[in-house]
């Protein structure tokens, strides 16, 4: 047992009682005395006491003062016994109504008092494993409801927000979120959520804010705004989340949410937002494996870099990982390798949780290492021949919306006409003309669906000089021609927006 109080107006019974506890064969490791419950109080306040051990009669005296105080103060301290020199039956009867975990009568043998105090420690323990298990139950619950994932019956959101009202007090509470992992268990004054998207999420009363940040030195935090009603939490989680990106990309420390960011210009914004779309994804992913390896490394670090500036939000950043790690996937699977770490599938499937780092300078490491690593596996599996073959898809894709033919490809890439038909089909699995035909098809059907372009119009758009020829093409390769197809596909157009 921790700690032991006894509250107790006599000096004489003080000391009798203090020499019982203190010869006990159950080992106390700290044992304060004093004479009133206004000093027991002060006690109370200042530190968690495991028994207090008073002057039962005296306290039910003080106009039946014992219950509130009991309330007001029972996080404070576990286990209460009344203790009085009056074996009266109806001091028996006060002390059940209060709840106490037992009444004697004095004078007491030592042995009384061993047995006493077994019975306490027994006591502590059954309670301190019934409140971990509803203390983890809650924590689950929390967990779902921040994440949206569980939802609170009406009829359990006033016992729900009251459990953590109580320990968080008055004073309010923050959201913390940091990095998975960065927060230790065992921190009693607080609640730690973990698993929330990749990082740690800590509810903490307002006086404890300081000590949290002072335990997660060296880790960027974000720190909601302060509240003081738990219905509030789930804001608070998101401000803590968002102030966390911010800490994130620019590795700050702690961020308060409250510290407004200016936002950033309307033009660098859009400028960001296209860096980061699927076609930039997509043409970034091409390079690996050729000889632009210095360019290769300046467009993935300015995907870095803007988000470090604060043009992109989490979720954007987000989008553009994902883009670019499934593009790597599909298009450089067979180069990937169990065998290799870096170049594993499990090590591509970890950097998706790019917020379990610490910063974004960390994460960058982890990513760069991937891609410098598949591009000089690329780089030495590939024949010189296959990387011209390469180079024309990408060529064949940046320019099949003009005239394209096999001499043009072939003589951008300096490979014999016959050769490079063979390599084409070999390493694509379509001959050139159908290679060129499909991808036109595909923009085309992405044009009727999408725009209100003649049918004249998309032909030229997508490469072809002769409406006739490119509606003969659309037929063969989708079994209707250009205007069924709209027809059928009209539901799936967007309803135009208009600008205010």
């Amino acid at each position: 047992m921790k700690s032991i109080l006894i509250v107790e107006p006599s000096e004489e019974i003080l000391i009798q009682m203090l020499h019982l506890v203190r010869e006990s064969k159950v080992k106390v490791e700290a044992i304060m005395t004093c004479h009133t419950w206004m000093e027991a109080e002060r006690i109370l306040m200042m530190q968690e006491i495991d028994l207090v051990l008073f002057d039962l009669p005296a306290e039910i005296a003080e106009q039946g003062e014992l219950q509130k105080k009991e309330n007001d103060l029972q996080s404070q301290y576990s286990v209460l016994i009344g203790f009085t020199t009056d074996a009266s039956l109806p001091g028996a009867v006060q002390a059940i109504r209060y709840g106490l975990l037992d009444y004697i009568a004095l004078p007491v043998p030592q042995s009384g008092m061993d047995e006493l105090l077994l019975k306490c420690e027994r006591e502590l323990a059954r309670r301190a494993k019934d409140q971990a298990f509803l203390r983890r139950i809650m924590l689950e619950r929390m967990r779902d409801y921040l994440l949206g994932t569980g939802t609170i019956a009406s009829e359990e959101k006033d016992y729900f927000f009251d459990y953590y009202q109580r320990t968080i007090g008055r004073e309010g509470y923050y959201m913390c979120s940091v990095c998975d992992g960065a927060a230790a268990d065992g921190h009693d004054y607080a609640y730690l959520l973990r698993d929330m998207l990749d990082s740690d999420v800590i509810l903490v009363p307002n006086q404890s804010l300081q000590r949290l940040l002072e335990d997660l030195s060296g880790s960027n935090a974000g720190v909601s705004m302060l509240y003081t009603e738990l219905s509030k939490c789930s804001a608070a989680y998101h401000e803590a989340a968002e102030a966390r990106w911010r800490s994130y990309c620019q590795n700050k420390g702690t961020v308060f949410s409250e510290e407004r960011v200016p936002p950033a210009v309307t033009r660098l914004r859009h400028e960001a937002l296209k860096y980061v779309s699927e076609e930039q994804c997509s043409t970034r992913a091409h390079m690996i494996g050729t000889d632009r390896t210095e360019e290769l490394t300046r467009a993935y670090d300015y995907q870095f870099e803007i988000a470090r500036r604060g043009r992109l939000t989490r979720a954007e950043f987000e989008s553009a990982v994902t883009l670019s790690l499934n593009i790597i996937a599909k298009q450089y699977g067979s180069f990937l390798s169990a065998e290799d770490e870096l170049l594993s599938m499990e090590h591509l499937d970890s950097l998706q949780r790019f917020m379990r780092y610490n910063s974004i300078d960390e994460y960058r490491t982890d990513f760069m290492q991937l891609i410098r690593k598949l591009h000089e596996t690329v780089r030495e599996a590939e024949s010189d021949n296959e990387r011209k073959i390469r180079t024309a898809v990408r060529f064949i894709q940046d320019n099949y919306r003009s005239d394209l033919n096999m001499a043009v490809v072939s003589n951008y890439v300096s490979m014999n006409y016959s050769l490079f038909s063979a390599l084409f089909k070999k390493c694509t699995g379509s001959n050139f003309v159908s290679y060129i035909r499909d991808l036109r098809m595909e923009e085309a059907k992405h044009l009727l669906v999408t725009t209100d372009d003649s049918i004249t119009g998309i032909s030229g758009k997508v490469g072809y000089d002769n409406a006739k020829h490119f509606m003969k093409s659309f037929k063969q390769v989708t079994g209707m021609t250009p205007s069924e197809f709209r027809r059928n596909h009209s539901f799936e157009r967007e309803p135009s927006s208009t600008t205010p």
